[in-house]
């Protein structure tokens, strides 16, 4: 593939702030109160503007997270896009990237992208990033009105508290759906190992917790029964987010559709580094990938243990999309060594 004519699309949901009249706080001074409306309204961001981003997406406990600087938007659309984490945390705030190499003119592209299903790609551009606000907020810069956004892709339902139990003789199947429903997921954007079985013992309650907290506490325990069975050095699960699905594999297991050929044709920017049981290293940027999928590498490198098919635990997507700067946007890939042989989970 030709990675020339860097494109991309981006979605932001927007609605209205209002302030109320002024009222006492805690302290018995008057304050005015801002409230915040979502709607139904949709920013649809062009190649117009230049756009700098970070993405962070893994196989990780921990979020994947998105940080992105657009250039010179108008007054109207940076108040439209500004966001308070403490004021507005509890409105769901949504802003989707597609992103890629693309030579269709999407400078007329005015379709609604949030309001409807969220698609895996569009035009050929493939979704990177699906996630909410953290926070927004737009300054100055010499020239130019820089807005700053940051973001992270784990659905808001998991900030909820649950109180919930399972009864013993309850199995894997039955406690993953009854979650996923919690979490607001389909039952197909639940992707699980087919080696994660258990049965539950005895009854177990969970108490003023998040739905996410419940699944990891699972997922270790699981984890903790196989180091006892089989040695720190097994294999375990590994409990993940990437938009939109909930995944669980375990070590020696990878997604088989997130498949991707890196080359110094295709564009490898750097010797892969073996470090202990890690590869990792610099690609042009790679946007058709999830976490947990593969790569098959093929570098110039003579180090033994390094070519051919890595699982990738995590990647990091960063630079510049821009119709006037010319700078650069790559991936940085991790790969995990150390396991004899692959299993293919289809997902």
């Amino acid at each position: 593939m030709h990675k020339f004519n860097r494109k991309y699309l981006l979605a932001i949901q927007y609605g209205e702030y209002k302030t109320t009249k002024k009222e006492k706080d805690e302290s018995g001074k008057m304050v005015e109160r801002i409230e915040y409306k979502p709607g139904s309204g949709e920013l649809i961001i062009r190649p117009f503007f230049t756009i700098k981003f970070t993405i962070d997406r893994g196989i990780y406990a921990s979020m994947n997270k998105m940080s992105m600087d657009i250039y010179n938007l108008d007054k109207d659309t940076r108040e439209k896009i500004y966001y308070d984490g403490i004021l507005h945390a509890a409105v769901e705030k949504k802003i989707v990237l597609y992103a890629g190499y693309s030579d269709a003119d999407f400078s007329k592209f005015n379709s609604s992208i949030i309001t409807n299903n969220v698609r895996n790609s569009i035009n050929g551009l493939p979704l990177v990033f699906c996630g909410r606000f953290t926070r927004a907020y737009s300054y100055r810069q010499g020239s130019d009105f820089i807005t700053h956004i940051e973001a992270f892709d784990l659905p808001q339902k998991n900030e909820i508290d649950i109180s919930t139990e399972f009864e013993a003789g309850s199995n894997q199947k039955d406690i993953m759906d009854y979650l996923a429903k919690e979490l607001g997921l389909d039952k197909e954007n639940v992707i699980i190992d087919d080696e994660f079985k258990f049965t539950l013992k005895r009854k177990k309650s969970f108490n003023n917790t998040t739905t996410w907290k419940v699944v990891e506490d699972i997922v270790n325990s699981v984890n903790a029964q196989i180091r006892k069975e089989q040695g720190e050095n097994a294999p375990l699960f590994r409990l993940y987010y990437d938009y939109p699905s909930l995944i669980i594999l375990k070590d020696d297991c990878y997604l088989e559709n997130g498949y991707v050929y890196i080359s110094s044709e295709t564009g490898l920017l750097s010797t892969p580094i073996r470090e202990f049981s890690k590869i990792t290293f610099k690609t042009l940027f790679e946007p058709a990938f999830r976490a947990g999928g593969y790569v098959k590498l093929n570098s110039r490198t003579t180090q033994t243990g390094i070519n051919g098919i890595l699982k990738v635990v995590g990647f990091k997507h960063q630079g510049t999309i821009s119709p006037v700067v010319s700078e650069t946007l790559t991936t940085d890939f991790t790969c995990f060594l150390g396991i004899d042989k692959l299993r293919a989970k289809k997902g």
